[in-house]
């Protein structure tokens, strides 16, 4: 295939991926709450998460997490008890969002950068969890403790690990998640165009 056909194959795909997504943002984002809801616990031990789950708000459907101390907390000199929650919420349809970006780089590297099809869709395949878990989870995650130390109006000193995580959240709620998920996608491609361990060098007959 020559590489004018490549690049028209690939923006023929890239259309219809966009497309696809328009229609099913709502089963995919169903698919994905399970590990959502397994990455906002693991990176919010000292919370218990109440209820996590898709519900729809005033525009739109969302993710809907409400996470409370699983134990008494000392923020800034104040005692919060269990009874303190956060309610936070994020558009569901973010979340294909990362399929469709990552499935996109995959297929404009496929057409820019030609190789073995089958390495390219395995590498695209192995990102995107990676990008799932480490945007959307990791902002609700950071947006619970931005929550509870905003409200408390407490130094972030008091809670190291949750005030690192309420600012990684607003960098990625800021933009950061982009290049973000672009370093992982192509580190997963340039990692599948490399040969094979042990594999032999190819040779001309």
């Amino acid at each position: 295939m020559t590489a004018r056909r490549r690049r028209l194959a690939a923006a023929g795909a890239l259309a219809a991926l966009t497309a696809l997504a328009a229609l099913l943002w709502k089963p995919y984002a169903q698919a994905v709450l399970p590990a959502y809801r397994w990455a906002v616990e693991t990176l919010l031990p000292e919370f218990r998460v109440v209820r996590f789950e898709l519900a729809h708000c005033p525009a739109e459907l969302c993710f809907v997490l409400d996470a409370r101390p699983a134990r008494a907390l000392v923020v800034g000199g104040k005692f919060l008890d269990s009874e303190v929650h956060a309610v936070l919420r994020m558009p569901a349809a973010q979340a294909v969002e990362h399929a469709v970006l990552v499935l996109g780089i995959a297929l404009l590297w496929a057409a820019w950068r030609p190789g073995d099809l089958a390495r390219i869709a395995v590498a695209a395949l192995l990102a995107l969890p990676i990008v799932e878990l480490a945007d959307l989870p990791v902002r609700l995650a950071g947006g619970a403790w931005g929550a509870l130390l905003t409200s408390t109006a407490g130094p972030f000193s008091s809670q190291p690990g949750g005030a690192a995580l309420y600012l990684l959240a607003g960098a990625l709620q800021l933009g950061l998640r982009y290049p973000m998920m672009l370093v992982i996608v192509l580190a997963a491609l340039r990692l599948a165009a490399r040969p094979l361990a042990g594999a032999a060098p190819a040779t001309a007959s």
